[in-house]
């Protein structure tokens, strides 16, 4: 786990994380193939709607698969930190998206850093906060985490 501020943060289900960012981002790049199909007329403006707001919802599904709530923070502290950057990193999707470049090349570079904000979503709902473990050195916790994975 990483110390930091007197907390410890770690990331729950490190490997789940790494396959929701991969989806994600995917996901995302998905968008310009849409978009092209939209501008080019082949997809009309209900259908490009509906679209859109499927992968949207599908993001949710994945952001909160298997996120054990209960276990991220330790209290109301902790907890409103996780949902003032939840919310602040809504409002930066909705701004940026709101000014997406048409040019499809440029896009893919301003989509690249959707993904950023998609992955920072991530990790505020998958990071454990002041995780307890056994030992007084990080060397320490880290074994015992690995023998927890284990089990």
């Amino acid at each position: 786990p990483l110390l930091l501020c007197g907390s410890r943060f770690k990331i729950a289900r490190p490997y789940q994380f790494l396959a929701k960012n991969i989806f994600i981002i995917f996901a995302t790049y998905l968008f310009i193939p849409i978009i092209a199909l939209h501008d080019d007329g082949d997809i009309g403006g209900i259908a490009y709607a509906s679209i859109l707001i499927a992968i949207h919802v599908l993001f949710i599904v994945i952001y909160f698969w298997r996120v054990k709530f209960l276990k991220l923070d330790k209290n109301n502290k902790q907890l409103a930190g996780r949902v003032l950057g939840l919310v602040f990193c809504v409002m930066l999707l909705g701004l940026v998206a709101g000014s997406l470049d048409e040019d499809l090349g440029m896009l893919a570079v301003e989509l690249l850093g959707l993904c950023g904000v998609h992955s920072f979503i991530l990790l505020l709902v998958t990071l454990e906060v002041n995780v307890e473990v056994e030992g007084e050195d990080d060397s320490d916790s880290i074994i015992v985490e690995e023998k927890i994975a284990h089990v």
